[in-house]
């Protein structure tokens, strides 16, 4: 008897293989259509039955509050309500008047850290001021130009 050789017929595979592929890909496009459609519809039927009024009201209460005149809060305690934009221009000025007057600072951490071998000797010295350290021992302050 007599056997024949298997052939694997590559073209026809690779053809069913690209068509299936392209199914996939417009099946996939279709759904994506579809959903966004429905999402559109569905925004749309929100928005009209929504009531923003209140909402409305809401944000310029809020708005008004945080531009109205400088006013008292609390007259006894010195507590003054401020428009946003004065509050934070103060913040600024108060960061920059206490930049400028930064104190001269105690030992650095290297000085005061305590070894393992001293843990048990005594206790690590104070240390006054707490903003950054110098970028080396001895340096002075540095100057902010404005």
């Amino acid at each position: 008897m007599a056997t024949q050789e298997d052939t694997v017929k590559t073209a026809t595979i690779s053809t069913l293989v690209a068509v299936l592929a392209l199914s996939v890909i417009v099946v996939a496009l279709a759904v994506t259509a579809m959903v966004r459609s429905d999402e559109r519809s569905l925004e749309t039927a929100r928005d009209s039955a929504a009531n923003l009024g209140p909402v409305r009201e809401l944000k310029t209460g809020q708005l008004a509050k945080l531009s109205a005149a400088p006013t008292f809060v609390d007259k006894a305690k010195g507590i003054v309500s401020v428009p946003i934009e004065l509050a934070m221009k103060l913040e600024v000025e108060s960061a920059r008047k206490e930049q400028m007057a930064v104190p001269e600072l105690g030992p650095s951490a290297s000085e005061t850290a305590v070894h393992p071998a001293d843990a048990g000797s005594a206790p690590p010295p104070k240390v006054r001021g707490g903003g950054p350290e110098p970028a080396s021992r001895g340096a002075a302050p540095r100057e902010h130009a404005q």
